[in-house]
C-alpha cells in the first residue's frame, strides 16, 4: 500500500483536465480526456487499495464516463452505494479527502455490464451438441416440430445451480441480468422486485410466450393464438420484454404485427417501455414502427446464427435510431458470459457487416443500451453522477481504445465488480483489504488466480456450499480460450450459404454472388420469409442492411 502522505499529494497533481485528440485510427464516438498524472503508481495487477479511509470510496483510473474517457480520472462512490461524482477534480471535494482510495491506474473502470436476456435456469450443463441443422421457427427446435431434431437441454433442479451461472456472469463484469428467474445475491435481477437491489424503477414484466403458444402454435396472417398477452398485466411494470419473431419463417414475422396492434385482434404492447428479444423475423415496416414508438431490440448474434443461420439486420436497425443491447440467451446455443457474446457481436460485424459496429457502439451494448432497454437510463448503465454504482474494473493492456480491451477481454481480466459500491467479487488481494467476510476461489476454478467471492448472510449463501453443488456443472471460467463446446458465430444454412467470404465472387460470404447482390459487402442472404430477394424497403437496389438511407 501507498502511505496516506503519498497520496495527499493527489490535490496538486490531480487538477483540471486537458483534452486530447482522438486516436485517428479509431471510432470511438467519445471525446477523451487526459487527467494531470497522479501520485498512485500502475501496480502489477492493475489495481489495489492506496488508502484505508472513510465509507465513501474513490477509484482512480482510466474511467468510462458517460461519453467521456477520463485517463487517469477518479470516479467517487458514495457509502450509500451511489455515485458521487467523475471526471478529473473528483479528488478535490471535501468527501473525497477522506476516501478510501482504490489506485486502479493500470485498470479500465467501466460501469457493470447488463445482461438483458438470458434463461438462467439452464445454464448449469455443456452448450448442446448442435449441427449443421437450422431451424425456421424456434417451436422446430423447442418441440422437434416439422421433422427437425430436438436440441439437448436441460432446466435445472435446483436453485444451486441458478447461482453457478449468475456467478459465472458476475466474473466476466455483469452486475444486472434478465434471467428469466434468480437466487438472492450476486447479480441483480431486473425482473424480480425482490431480487433487483435497490432500483427505484419498478421490476420488468418479462414472458418467453407473449401470445401463448408454448404449445407450438406457428399462424400465419392471424392473431388467434392460445391467448395473447393482455397489456393491462404490466401497466404497472417499469418495462416490458417478450421474445418476438425467433425465426426466419412468416410465422415468426407474423408475431410481429401481433404485438404491435397493427394486425387485427392483434394488442399494442409499447404504451409500456418495451423490448423485443431476438427479432430475427422481423421486416423494415415492423423496425419502422418500433422506431416510433422506442420499442428496443435485444440482440443474441451467436444463438441466432446457431439456431436459425442469421440474426436480426441490426445494421438496419441501427440506422433507424432503435436502441440496441446484446444478450447471451442461454448457454445451450449461445455464450457462456456477455464478454464471449461482445466476441462474436465484434467478429460478425467485422467479417460480415463491413465493421458497422464501433468497439464503443458494442460496449454501449452492454452498459446503457442495456440499461435503456429497461427504462433504467437513469440508475443504471454510465458512470454519473446519482447512479447505481454498479462498476467493473477490467485490466488494461496496451491497446489506445479503452473499449476494445474490454471485447478483447476474459473472466481473468476482470480485477474487480462491485454492486451499489460494495464488493461482489475480484482479485482476493484487492477484495479482502475491502472485505474480510469473502471466500476465495480454488484457483483451478479461477484460471491460476486466486478470486474473491462476496456471499455474506446479506448477499445469498455461502461459496462453499455452491461449489459442493456444482462440481459437475460447466465452467465458470474459459481462461483465455475459446470455452468448451462454444456453439458457432459464422452463419450458415445448407445448400444457400456457408459464411465463407469468395473475393471477388461473394465478398459477404451470404451466398449471393456479387454482380447480383444488393450489398455485396455486407451480409444479407434471403431468409425463407423472403421469397428469395433480398429486402429492399425503398427498392433504389440498395438493400436495407447496407442502405445509407434505407427509408428514402
Amino acid at each position: 500500500m501507498i502511505a496516506r502522505a503519498a497520496l495527499s499529494l493527489l490535490p496538486a497533481l490531480l487538477v483540471g483536465c486537458a483534452a486530447i485528440d482522438t486516436e485517428p485510427d479509431l471510432r470511438l464516438d467519445s471525446n477523451i480526456v487526459q487527467c494531470p498524472v497522479t501520485a498512485v503508481p500502475v501496480t502489477t495487477d492493475g489495481c489495489e487499495v492506496a488508502v484505508s479511509g472513510g465509507p465513501d470510496t474513490l477509484i482512480v483510473g482510466t474511467i468510462l464516463a458517460e461519453d467521456t474517457v477520463f485517463r487517469n480520472g477518479a470516479v467517487l462512490i458514495g457509502a450509500d452505494g451511489r455515485i458521487v461524482d467523475v471526471g478529473c477534480d473528483v479528488h478535490a471535494t471535501e468527501r473525497a479527502a477522506s476516501a478510501t482510495v482504490l489506485a486502479c491506474s493500470g485498470g479500465i473502470v467501466s460501469p457493470g455490464l447488463i445482461n438483458p436476456h438470458d434463461h438462467i435456469w439452464y445454464n448449469h450443463r455443456p452448450p448442446s451438441k448442435l449441427t449443421d441443422e437450422r431451424y425456421e421457427h424456434r417451436h422446430h427446435w423447442r418441440l422437434g416440430l416439422q421433422g427437425h431434431t430436438q436440441p439437448d437441454f436441460e432446466r435445472a433442479a435446483a436453485s444451486d445451480k441458478v447461482a453457478w451461472g449468475e456467478l459465472r456472469h458476475a466474473l466476466s463484469g455483469t452486475t444486472a441480468i434478465a434471467g428469466m428467474g434468480g437466487v438472492a445475491g450476486l447479480v441483480r435481477n431486473l425482473e424480480d422486485a425482490e431480487l433487483n437491489g435497490d432500483l427505484e424503477t419498478a421490476a420488468a414484466f418479462a414472458t418467453v410466450f407473449p401470445l401463448g403458444d408454448a404449445g407450438g402454435s406457428m399462424l400465419i396472417g392471424s392473431c388467434d393464438y392460445p391467448e395473447v398477452v393482455d397489456p393491462a398485466a404490466f401497466a404497472a411494470a417499469g418495462s416490458f420484454q417478450a421474445h418476438v419473431a425467433e425465426g426466419v419463417d412468416r410465422s415468426a414475422a407474423n408475431e410481429v404485427g401481433c404485438l404491435t396492434g397493427r394486425n387485427i385482434g392483434g394488442v399494442d404492447v409499447s404504451e409500456t417501455p418495451a423490448a423485443f428479444v431476438h427479432f430475427v423475423g422481423g421486416t423494415t415496416d415492423d423496425a419502422i414502427f418500433m422506431r416510433d414508438r422506442g420499442v428496443s431490440v435485444i440482440w443474441s448474434p451467436r444463438s441466432n446464427i446457431a439456431l436459425y443461420g442469421h440474426t436480426a439486420n441490426v445494421t438496419l436497425l441501427d440506422r433507424l435510431g432503435i436502441n440496441i443491447a446484446l444478450s447471451t440467451d442461454w448457454l445451450p446455443s449461445g455464450s457462456m458470459n456477455l464478454l464471449r457474446e461482445l466476441q462474436c457481436a465484434a467478429d460478425y460485424s467485422d467479417n460480415y457487416l463491413d465493421g458497422y459496429f464501433s468497439s464503443y457502439d458494442l460496449w454501449q451494448m452492454v452498459t446503457a443500451n442495456a440499461a435503456r432497454s429497461f427504462a433504467l437510463q437513469d440508475e443504471l448503465g454510465s458512470l454519473a453522477a446519482g447512479r447505481l454504482a454498479d462498476i467493473a474494473v477490467f485490466r488494461g493492456g496496451t491497446a489506445s481504445d479503452p473499449y476494445q480491451e474490454i471485447i478483447d477481454a476474459d473472466s481473468s481480466d476482470v480485477l474487480l465488480v462491485l454492486r451499489s459500491g460494495r464488493p461482489l467479487i475480484g482479485k482476493a488481494g484487492l477484495i479482502n483489504a475491502l472485505d474480510s467476510n469473502c471466500e476465495t476461489l480454488p484457483v483451478e476454478l479461477g484460471c491460476g488466480d486466486e478470486i474473491a467471492v462476496c456471499m455474506n448472510s446479506e448477499m445469498g449463501g455461502q461459496l462453499h456450499d455452491l461449489l459442493a453443488a456444482n462440481l459437475e456443472s460447466y465452467s465458470l471460467m474459459s481462461c483465455g480460450g475459446v470455452p468448451e463446446g462454444e456453439p458457432t458465430c459464422q452463419p450458415s444454412w445448407p445448400g444457400q450459404f456457408d459464411g465463407i467470404a469468395v473475393t471477388g465472387r461473394d465478398d459477404d460470404g451470404d451466398g449471393v454472388a456479387n454482380r447480383v447482390d444488393n450489398c455485396p459487402a455486407v451480409f444479407n442472404p434471403p431468409r425463407p420469409m423472403d421469397d428469395g430477394l433480398q429486402p429492399d424497403w425503398d427498392q433504389d437496389t440498395a438493400g436495407d442492411a447496407c442502405d445509407e438511407s434505407p427509408l428514402e
